[in-house]
């Protein structure tokens, strides 16, 4: 019912803006947060960093960019309502239809104006006024483009609260006079008030309100901090900080991680906030311990579940969703998340892996300085167990440091959404990620899209996409629509196992997800980490005799070895350079490569890559164990054993 309500009010306010147009907008009273960044801080910053990303901002002075994996160079008069492609390349869904419609997501992120931040930040870092002569150029394009609030980018709250704080650092950073002026314009000013109006008026409620919920408040605070002389909303300030402070309370669980069980999620949400909530702090608001205290347990947790080469589990959906960029294209989302963390908090005692500076940790924290946490100093971080028992979705295994090579692995565990609806989950419970040496050898899919390509979404999304087992060729949960499942279903850890130093080497997991079709029904999953193989167990637990898929999706790197005569249908050997992979796959299954052209996974949002996905399909008893063993060695040890 609120949604209708909400509609109609939405109708009103549009059509009352539409009838004020040519109305002066108020000047605001407060001292506002855009205020230089201390010299000291553009010293500080790793020159290779800073080259980076003056490069990026020279390619965008030649109207070069690229946008969730696709190549655009029309940016120097750029068509904001463009995703960037046309008829003629757009990406056909699985049953080969194009879409003539353009990707909303690939529009809206050009509409968040990162490319000004980048320009701004480039400009600040050289000093050169160029960068934002052109960063207020397109501005000024994008105004005209998009004055009135019924365009396609201010359908999305969270469009707008990322818009507000690019606008907010672009204004800060920038180095030249016509930035400054724009601001002051009419036409701008008008733009500023119907965006904080907006997000004043219309909050996310109820299902919707996710990682949504936050961006709009930050959104808020940002703008309410940064633009407080321009317009009249000084007066947001305070009720929008204590409500992102509740909301973080409620979203985040006591282990640290965001409740949405994806964290890439868990990064955009902890950015978010660490970026408004040091916007608060320069404008004098007090900022709660125990929401700086939330903020290091995000960093910590985020931390824990990051491998070496800082990338995390891939589980639910992604669109590397960045906040006020400041640096060239590249690192991964727990990579900036952990740099602003350990610029801004400072690292656990213990236990973080090495995080490379960036220029927005650097800026970040020149701007508000160190968001210092009373208590005990230096922290420790949660161990995985007792990351699992605050609200956890992640069960991770790793080799111990003096043993080659590297293993990481991590499973999917925890409440199948966070809201309702799921819009943000995959059918993923007890899906496996499994990395050896820093290869990606079991991989999630990933996510590739949204709505435009419905057949690929579902896809991307289903459970016999992902590394686990599938009954009857079912969905965990009924899949209702592109954000909206059908149902509810939990993974619950059964059992850990401890080696004499206390690391966990054995995770036993079950869920309940098949529930809807025989309420005894359980499938459960044993994976065990030894020195030189990973042990992967399934069965069903309850319930009758039932036909089975189980998925094993490898990373595109690996080639697979052709069998040799009189080789078992159930090993595959799969390979990159010297390191070599033994697959022993259930004998009870009756094993195939599916078509890379039917089965693909998603590199990063927008790019698919063909990869070999090994798929067993057959009927099982309950009680029967799956078992999948991946073994490694290296190709000279293999060699020499054979002479």
């Amino acid at each position: 019912m609120w949604r209708i309500s909400s509609a109609v009010r939405q109708r009103w306010w549009l059509r009352m803006w539409l009838v004020s147009k040519g109305r002066p907008v108020p000047v605001g009273t407060l001292a506002t947060t855009c205020v230089q960044i201390d010299d000291s801080v553009r010293d500080s910053i790793d020159p290779d960093v800073a080259t980076r990303l003056v490069e990026a901002a020279q390619n965008l002075m030649s109207g070069q960019w690229t946008v969730l994996g696709i190549e655009r160079h029309d940016l120097t008069a750029p068509d904001w309502t463009s995703d960037g492609t046309s008829d003629i390349n757009r990406s056909p869904d699985l049953d080969g239809t194009v879409s003539t419609q353009p990707s909303l997501k690939h529009t809206w992120e050009l509409s968040r104006h990162h490319i000004l931040t980048v320009l701004a930040t480039a400009s600040w870092m050289t000093g050169d006024p160029v960068y934002s002569d052109r960063a207020a150029e397109l501005l000024a394009a994008w105004v005209a483009s998009n004055d009135e609030p019924s365009t396609t980018v201010h359908w999305s709250s969270v469009e707008i609260a990322e818009r507000l704080i690019s606008w907010v650092w672009l204004r800060r950073l920038a180095t030249s006079s016509s930035v400054h002026e724009l601001f002051e314009t009419q036409a701008v000013r008008r733009v500023l008030y119907l965006h904080l109006d907006w997000l004043r008026r219309f909050p996310s409620r109820f299902s919707s309100a996710n990682n949504h919920r936050i961006a709009e408040l930050a959104g808020l605070l940002t703008g309410a901090c940064g633009f407080a002389d321009l317009i009249p909303v000084g007066y947001l300030r305070a009720p929008a900080l204590e409500s992102l402070q509740q909301e973080l309370a409620l979203q985040v669980g006591a282990s640290g991680l965001q409740r949405e069980p994806a964290l890439d999620y868990h990064c955009f949400v902890f950015d978010l906030a660490v970026i408004s909530l040091a916007e608060a702090a320069r404008a004098g608001l007090p900022v709660s311990e125990d929401s700086k205290l939330l903020l290091t347990r995000m960093a910590d947790a985020l931390a824990l579940c990051a491998d070496d080469d800082l990338r995390t589990p891939r589980f639910g959906d992604s669109d590397e969703s960045e906040v006020a960029q400041m640096d060239a294209p590249g690192a991964t989302p727990a990579h900036r998340s952990l740099s602003l963390a350990a610029a801004c908090f400072g690292p656990a005692s213990s236990g973080w892996p090495t995080v490379p500076p960036t220029v927005r940790a650097a800026v970040v924290s020149g701007f508000a300085g160190k968001l210092e946490v009373s208590g005990p100093q230096p922290r420790s971080l949660f161990t995985t167990p007792q990351l699992l028992a605050t609200t956890g979705y992640i069960a991770m295994l790793r080799s111990r440091q003096s043993v080659s090579p590297e293993v990481w692995a991590a499973m999917r565990v925890g409440e199948f959404s966070y809201l309702p609806i799921g819009s943000h989950s995959h059918a993923d419970l007890l899906s496996l990620e499994l990395r050896v040496d820093g290869e990606d050898l079991i991989v999630d899919p990933g996510t590739y899209c949204y709505q435009e390509l419905p057949q690929w979404r579902r896809h991307f999304r289903s459970t016999s996409s992902h590394s686990t087992l599938a009954i009857n060729g079912e969905d965990q949960v009924e899949y209702w629509g592109a954000f909206l499942w059908g149902g509810d279903a939990k993974a619950r850890v059964v059992e850990e196992l401890h080696d004499p130093s206390g690391d966990v080497y054995e995770w036993v997991a079950e869920h309940d997800a098949y529930r809807r079709f025989d309420d005894a029904r359980r499938v459960r999953r044993t994976v065990r980490l030894d020195t030189d193989r990973v042990s992967v167990f399934d069965r069903i637990v309850g319930g009758p005799i039932e036909d089975v898929v189980l998925t094993w999706s490898l990373g595109e790197r690996w080639r697979m070895r052709s069998p040799k005569a009189g080789e078992s249908t159930h090993v595959r050997i799969v390979e990159i350079g010297p390191l070599t992979v033994t697959i022993e796959l259930p004998h009870q299954l009756k094993w195939g490569c599916v078509d890379a052209d039917a089965h693909v996974l998603a590199p990063s949002f927008g790019r698919r890559s063909p990869t070999i996905v090994l798929d067993g399909r057959g009927t099982i008893r309950p009680g029967d164990d799956l078992l999948t063993v991946f073994s490694w060695n290296s190709l000279s040890n293999e060699s020499e054993s054979q002479t």
